[in-house]
């Protein structure tokens, strides 16, 4: 945050300020081993900066880590774990199709 702090003018005006805070963000984003994408993301989400792609990506990366921790507590038996993650995508997936056909009136 010094490093940030250092860099901030008094003359800057609200867009410069913006511009200095989300450059210096995405550089130290790329410093971390792990994670960098998704915390680059959340930092924008945070920010309401996302354009469309991303916001599409980080929904991707947040499913992912919640069907990851639904079979983490389950221990090292891997078939049950393979099990309760294939059930939960044909449920996610149900869930998509009543989505799709409710939208569509004439289908019906």
């Amino acid at each position: 945050m010094n490093k940030l702090a250092e860099k901030v003018v008094t003359i800057m005006n609200e867009n410069e300020l913006e511009t200095l805070i989300s450059s210096h963000y995405e550089n130290e984003s790329q410093t971390l081993t792990s994670h960098a994408e998704a915390n680059l993301l959340k930092f924008k989400e945070l920010y309401k900066r996302l354009d469309e792609t991303e916001t599409e990506r980080w929904q991707s990366i947040k499913t992912t880590f919640a069907q990851t921790n639904k079979v983490k507590g389950l221990g090292k038996d891997a078939k049950v774990s393979q099990l309760i993650l294939q059930m939960s995508n044909i449920i996610e997936g149900r869930g998509g199709i009543e989505h799709a056909l409710n939208q569509d009136k004439y289908f019906l």
